[in-house]
């Protein structure tokens, strides 16, 4: 798991996009 946050903090902007993705799905059936 250390890895895997530390990468984590390396790429910000791939966690940024996934969040945003999960979000927008989430938010699509929602909003239907």
């Amino acid at each position: 798991n250390g890895r895997y946050l530390i990468g984590a903090r390396n790429y910000p902007d791939m966690l940024r996009v996934a969040d945003y993705l999960i979000a927008r799905e989430h938010a699509a059936p929602a909003k239907r």
